[in-house]
């Protein structure tokens, strides 16, 4: 079973979220927001509101793309999601207020002509970026004058977004987790299952997010005896607390346990 689950894991990363019905964002001035020190600020999920100086507007669902959004996720050396109908992923490095990233690499279903568009430009924006800026819970791509593209933190209603990918567990009940490389301690979140390894168990099942709750679903594990794994199953067990930090970092509290996880 540990094995099966390790494969489903290493797929996650390739797989978007199921979207949510597309919320009207408000209109975003095409100035790019000031640099910001820390890099670690990119992590994590973003909503893209504009791109250029347009706001960004959502095809009608006539052309067949119901509820798509428009979103992408930034782990240390990646950043991913979804253009708009098409998943894509790229390379990137970022320093104080630079930012370089490969030309994104996508899937290849068509999106109508409003959506291949908003592809084409979001795709562009990320490639021709070469500054970024954060201000509390916007974020923007640049070339240094004008702003390429902005985007926002997930809101409560869209902690789907938020929680996509995979997650390095840094922090259990307070304590540092200190895990060498090819054995930490991660799971993954895809659009209805979650799974992953634990201090020495595979494990997964389903989920939903109810607000700011997260609720999990039939969790199977194996069954091996390890210091970790019953404190780490009680924070994941239904209804505990999610809170993202400005870092893009993910803290889950229930039952009396906590832990805090990285995008990984």
């Amino acid at each position: 079973m540990r094995f099966a689950l390790l494969a489903t894991v290493a797929t996650l990363a390739a797989c978007t979220p199921k979207p949510a019905a597309p919320i009207a964002d408000p209109v975003v001035k095409s100035e790019p927001v000031p640099g910001a020190p820390n890099p670690s600020q990119l992590l994590g999920a973003w909503i893209v509101t504009s791109v250029g100086d347009k706001p960004l507007d959502t095809p009608s669902t006539s052309e067949g793309n119901p509820g798509t959004q428009s979103w992408f996720r930034v782990t240390p050396n990646r950043i991913e999601g979804n253009l708009f109908c098409n998943g894509f992923s790229a390379a990137y490095t970022a320093s104080h207020d630079g930012f370089n990233a490969e030309p994104p690499l996508q899937t290849e279903m068509g999106c109508g002509d409003a959506g291949n568009k908003i592809e084409t430009a979001i795709a562009s924006a990320i490639g021709d970026a070469t500054h970024w800026g954060y201000r509390e819970t916007i974020m923007s791509l640049s070339d240094g004058r004008n702003a390429l593209l902005i985007a926002r933190r997930p809101r409560e209603d869209e902690m789907n977004y938020a929680l996509f990918g995979m997650w390095k567990v840094v922090t259990l009940d307070g304590a540092p987790v200190e895990r060498a490389k090819d054995d930490e301690v991660t799971f993954a979140f895809q659009r209805d299952t979650v799974g992953g390894m634990s201090f020495c168990n595979g494990w997964g099942g389903g989920y939903s997010v109810s607000g700011s709750t997260l609720n999990t679903v039939a969790i199977v594990s194996d069954a091996m005896g390890c210091d970790g794994d019953p404190e780490l199953f009680e924070v994941l067990s239904p209804g505990a607390a999610i809170e993202i930090g400005d870092d893009g970092s993910l803290t889950l509290s229930n039952k009396g346990h906590s832990l805090t996880a990285v995008p990984f």
